[in-house]
């Protein structure tokens, strides 16, 4: 409760709720309270020498506004008022020309991507918010659900509905998305509803449905597989890590799994690791990459053998969930955080805690970092601070860092271990230099920053954040370098390649984008140059990523 504050005084003092009087004043604080507690109203007055004329009228107040509330008939709650939008509902067509967004008045609107301009009309359907937007493979339709249950086809072209409404679902639609060939949808409800559907496209018919149980929300997406006759739910991503040979990437999911990933085909590698009974938080490869170590929601961390996909070891000490786990430059150490406010650092052969946990934030710590030379730890916490670490001692290497005005997501240190990079749900990016303990602030990002990632070189510092871009810092001048822009949600994690050639992100969209850092700073709406391919594949024979883009 501790994020509450008083809505009627605006004060920060401890809240006390009562069910009815929070729903006819809203949450208010001791000095304001419930209907239960009018005894304790009096006290007060009677120590604070307010009048019993004073007092009279406050309960008159009190009585007329429960009294109005009482007299309203219930509403019932409106879905997306329990989870309000803060930005525009966006798809992106297969070809990257164009993005269709979502206004909250349920209209549709498209937009070129490269300069952001109208193309076309307003699509229009049912009021309502819309809850989901998705292109066809051949980007000549688009598929929307809305507040109302309904599921709409469009026309891309002539900017209007084709074929009939769907409607079967009887809660709000979380997922729509065409098949490959374009035939059929699916469309899924996870609320209530707690249903998979599949559509004929021409015909507007149901053709099968696939009841669900709770635990499947955690899904966000339900994509076909390549050959359309299979689909199957996309986990939530949460982060994404390159194995030091740059040839793997390794991904921590919502369903409780890990995937290991191809960089060369973007195919996943083997089945999913499955152990944890918990969210997957995030995963890491050993310096020599012989082992991924993954902290889990359900308080452990486990250790896997890379080659083998089995696992290796469980560590066990945190009595909370664990964030995220670092291994030392070494090799020797892993560092792990957690919601129980604590840093610990464990022996990586012997599978033992090193020594007691590190204590001294006030509230949960969500990351930690190594100094190149595994003599520091920097550690991240929802207090607001910074805390740098001796990891030969364990004791705290100064006081915290403050300067953040919310909790901090992400701490990283440079290639050579002189400055330290922290990020904020303030919205602000800190570059700390740790000898003098001094800090540089960059500006830039519209919403709160969840990640940064530092190049091999040390040049560039990579942002991400959930006003879905990530950003390009120069790091000797502090200036933005470059903007990169595709997602659709929030983007949780950056990690660039071993060589610095590739940049890694992963989202709430649940894709994982691979960014060429080649040259100039340019994104994936574009075919690679052969000078470009042959740098990063090789002698794989070229290849187009986008058939109906030219060659540059």
């Amino acid at each position: 409760m501790d994020n509450e504050f008083c809505q009627i005084c605006g004060c920060h003092e401890p809240i006390e709720h009562d069910a009815r009087f929070s729903r006819a004043m809203g949450t208010a604080c001791s000095s304001f309270p419930a209907p239960a507690s009018m005894d304790r109203l009096a006290a007060r007055s009677r120590q604070t020498g307010v009048s019993t004329w004073l007092l009279l009228f406050l309960l008159l107040g009190l009585i007329f506004s429960l009294a109005a509330w009482w007299a309203k008939p219930v509403r019932q709650a409106n879905p997306q008022a329990a989870n309000p939008r803060t930005s525009p509902l966006e798809a992106l067509s297969p070809d990257g020309r164009f993005r269709a967004v979502a206004n909250e008045d349920g209209s549709i609107v498209l937009r070129e991507t490269a300069n952001g301009k109208l193309w076309g009309g307003v699509l229009r359907g049912r009021e309502g918010a819309v809850q989901y937007l998705s292109f066809s493979q051949d980007g000549r339709s688009l598929v929307s659900a809305d507040a109302s249950k309904t599921i709409s086809l469009w026309d891309v072209a002539d900017d209007k509905l084709w074929g009939k409404e769907l409607r079967g679902h009887t809660d709000r639609v979380d997922h729509v998305s065409f098949s490959p060939d374009g035939h059929t949808l699916v469309s899924a409800s996870y609320n209530n509803d707690k249903n998979i559907r599949l559509w004929d496209v021409a015909s507007g018919q149901p053709r099968g449905k696939l009841h669900v149980d709770s635990t499947r929300s955690r899904y966000r997406h339900m994509p076909f597989s390549p050959d359309g006759h299979s689909f199957d739910p996309a986990p939530n991503i949460k982060q994404v890590s390159f194995s030091p040979d740059g040839r793997l990437l390794a991904s921590a999911n919502g369903d409780r799994s890990i995937r290991f990933w191809d960089v060369a085909s973007g195919e996943q590698r083997g089945d999913a690791l499955r152990e944890h009974t918990g969210d997957v938080n995030h995963v890491s490869f050993s310096p020599d990459g012989r082992l991924l170590a993954s902290a889990s929601a359900d308080g452990t961390i486990r250790l896997w053998d890379v080659a083998s996909g089995q696992p290796w070891g469980e560590l066990r000490g945190h009595t909370g969930g664990v964030n995220h786990v670092s291994f030392s430059p070494d090799g020797r150490l892993l560092a792990s955080t957690s919601d129980d406010n604590t840093v610990r650092l464990w022996n990586v052969a012997s599978g033992q805690p090193r020594g007691d946990a590190l204590r001294g934030h006030e509230k949960l710590v969500r990351h930690v970092s190594f100094s190149p030379d595994s003599r520091l730890l920097a550690s991240a916490s929802d207090d607001n601070t910074v805390r740098l670490w001796n990891v030969a001692s364990g004791q705290p290497q100064g006081d915290a860092l403050r300067g953040h005005g919310r909790l901090v997501h992400h701490v990283s240190f440079s290639p050579d271990g002189r400055l330290l990079a922290s990020a904020s749900m303030d919205k602000t990016i800190r570059l700390w230099d740790v000898a003098s303990r001094q800090a540089r602030e960059l500006l830039g990002h519209e919403n709160y920053i969840n990640h940064l990632a530092f190049s091999p070189d040390g040049r560039l510092l990579a942002s991400a954040s959930a006003d879905k871009t990530v950003h390009l810092w120069d790091v000797a001048s502090g200036q933005p370098r470059g903007e990169l822009r595709g997602h659709m949600g929030a983007i949780g994690h950056v990690s660039f390649s071993p060589d610095g050639h590739l940049l890694a992100s992963a989202s709430d969209d649940n894709k994982i984008r691979l960014w060429s850092m080649a040259g100039d700073v340019r994104i994936d709406q574009r075919n690679f140059t052969r000078e470009e391919w042959r740098e990063l594949m090789g002698e794989q024979p070229y290849q187009k990523i986008f058939e109906d883009l030219p060659e540059p």
